[in-house]
């Protein structure tokens, strides 16, 4: 090994890199901080590649198993761990020996050490014996590192990176090789955003509004499913007063995405007026358009049209009984205390059949669940991940289905839609770097529109607690992933992640925000590759019988062409040797 170098395991074969870095995946960069990991590495690595390299299993390979250093002790202190270990030595003894040859295989690893070792193991007929260790992850560092080891002692390569032997280690099962960020769903999770926006004072409205609709056309570009529009009227930061006129534009400009408005403020509008321009937007649209419902979510917004804020709930929930009737092609003669139907019709009936899909907002309180649970309405959790919203997810969740039960109904998980801030780059530094543009206006923003919500306690980097606390994603696309499985830890699987549209970062950072989402997250969650992991793993788990069979084929070809030219010669000379004229 290279004095003062470590090891990059991407692509076929091992890579020095300089000094100061470890890459990842992701282009990560990580620099040595003292803890149990730096430990792990000093009895697997020489002295020289431990202090560029900080081990962590990478998130990439199994979102399931990644913790922190503090836990490490912890959990090789408890019983688990050590039966684990056991348990893991027992499997794995086996394979001290192929690990050998694997690194004896050739002049160093040139291809990739997965298929060396694939091979390697099933060469030596140790693979069906070897299972996979998976529950007992950290136990299984202490194993994987004596394996390392001996690698590294009877082999002309110096080191071998310990995350990558890992992956390596733990890919088999029961003859079929495992490839990282596995995942099947029942639901495949759509992607999309929740549009408000957010827009500081000191950018130009004309502007920004033309960089919303570009931002749409990009998230079009890039396979998003949908992408909601807000409705506010105060306050001088969400400047959509209407979802329906954006939409409209938004559709031109767009082929696949789907335009939900959310949500419309049914107490604001006429029930009516409402039902017409939704109707006529999926008319446009050619049913690309969902109507997103709910109480309105600005007090200033209300007290402008002198609505008392402890009416609206009822309001909604008044409003959208009308405009079902209306949806249905029923004629309305109703009178309440804020709207008067006289004989009233929609002219047009809806493109789609029966009307366009629903959603319902809901935040803290169970007015979303109810209304969805009566309807049987899909659901918006437009604070999925602040901590009173992330709480009373599996609650208003509960209370839906309960009132979907008591009206005959059944809740669709499809349909339930979750919304949470996220700026992605290739390392958590950059992305921290990148929100600096405008993070600090957001926060001031909704620091002085909510003077009653907690801010970070003994001077804490509101920046620090945002992430920490799980309200935002700051980091990149494993934090991502972290973040997802989080949530549907807490609320089980979910139809769609929403990421809430923000100015945080410069508009070209936050385009390859998204894209990096695209082409590193949404896979994951929508089953995208099973497919082509399942052909992966027949492939390879055969790997060695096709190998031989091909190579036998070959031989015998080489040998088959061998004989008929010997033959021919043969006969050859033998034709030459009649010809030959006596003496």
């Amino acid at each position: 090994m290279t004095p003062g170098c470590s090891v990059d395991s991407r692509g076929p074969g091992l890579r020095i890199l300089p000094e100061q870095s470890g890459r990842t995946r992701f282009g990560r960069r990580h620099h040595i901080s003292p803890g149990a990991r730096s430990d792990r590495l000093k009895r697997i690595l020489p002295p020289a590649t431990v202090s560029p390299l900080s081990y962590r299993p990478h998130a990439a390979r199994d979102q399931r198993y990644r913790y922190s250093a503090g836990a490490d002790s912890e959990f090789e202190r408890s019983a688990l761990a050590r039966e684990g270990r056991e348990k893991i030595r027992d499997r794995l003894r086996i394979v001290a020996l192929p690990v050998k040859e694997i690194v004896n295989f050739g002049d160093s690893l040139s291809i990739s050490g997965f298929i060396v070792l694939g091979h390697a193991w099933t060469k030596s007929k140790c693979l069906p014996g070897v299972k996979r260790i998976d529950p007992f992850r950290e136990a299984a560092d202490d194993v994987s590192s004596e394996l390392v080891g001996r690698a590294r002692e009877s082999s002309a390569i110096g080191s071998l990176d310990v995350e990558r032997m890992w992956d390596i280690l733990t890919a088999i099962e029961d003859r079929e090789p495992k490839g990282g960020r596995r995942m099947t769903r029942t639901i495949p999770m759509r992607n999309g955003i929740f549009l408000a926006p957010f827009h500081p004072l000191d950018q130009d409205p004309t502007e920004a509004l033309h960089r919303d609709l570009e931002l749409v056309e990009n998230l079009d570009r890039l396979g998003y499913e949908e992408a909601w529009i807000g409705e506010h009227h105060s306050a001088g930061f969400e400047i959509i007063a209407s979802p329906e006129v954006f939409i409209a534009a938004a559709a031109e400009r767009t082929k696949k995405i789907r335009l939900g408005t959310g949500v419309v403020s049914l107490p604001y509008h006429n029930p009516l007026m409402t039902a017409n321009r939704m109707i006529q937007l999926d008319h446009q649209t050619r049913g690309r358009v969902m109507f997103g419902v709910g109480p309105g979510l600005l007090p200033s917004d209300a007290m402008m049209l002198g609505i008392n804020p402890m009416t609206q709930r009822d309001r909604m929930m008044e409003g959208l009984k009308v405009i079902m009737r209306l949806f249905n092609g029923e004629v309305v003669t109703e009178k309440s205390d804020w709207y008067n139907l006289v004989n009233a019709r929609a002219h047009l009936l809806p493109y789609t059949k029966p009307h366009p899909e629903i959603a319902v907002a809901s935040a803290v309180s169970p007015s979303g669940g109810r209304a969805a649970g009566k309807y049987g309405f899909g659901m918006l959790c437009v604070a999925a991940t602040n901590a009173d919203g992330f709480d009373a997810l599996s609650t208003n969740w509960q209370i839906a289905n309960e009132i979907a039960a008591e009206n005959g109904r059944t809740m669709d998980r499809s349909r339930l839609r979750l919304v949470g801030p996220v700026h992605l780059a290739e390392t958590r530094e950059q992305a921290r770097k990148n929100v600096e543009y405008g993070i600090h206006k957001f926060m001031e923003y909704f620091a002085r529109l909510n003077p009653l919500a907690p801010t970070p306690s003994n001077g804490k980097n509101p920046i620090d607690d945002m992430i920490e606390s799980g309200r935002a994603v700051i980091g990149t696309p494993d934090d991502a992933i972290a973040q997802l499985k989080r949530l549907e830890t807490k609320q089980g699987e979910f139809g769609a992640f929403l990421q809430l549209a923000h100015n945080w970062a410069s508009f070209d950072k936050t385009i390859k925000s998204y894209e990096l989402w695209a082409a590193h997250v949404a896979p994951v969650f929508k089953n995208a590759n099973v497919s082509r992991q399942a052909s992966y793993d027949w492939t390879m788990s055969n790997a060695h019988d096709f190998m031989g069979q091909a190579m036998n084929a070959a031989s015998a070809m080489i040998q088959k062409h061998a004989e008929e030219r010997a033959s021919k010669r043969a006969g050859t000379e033998g034709a030459t040797a009649t010809r030959r004229p006596s003496k």
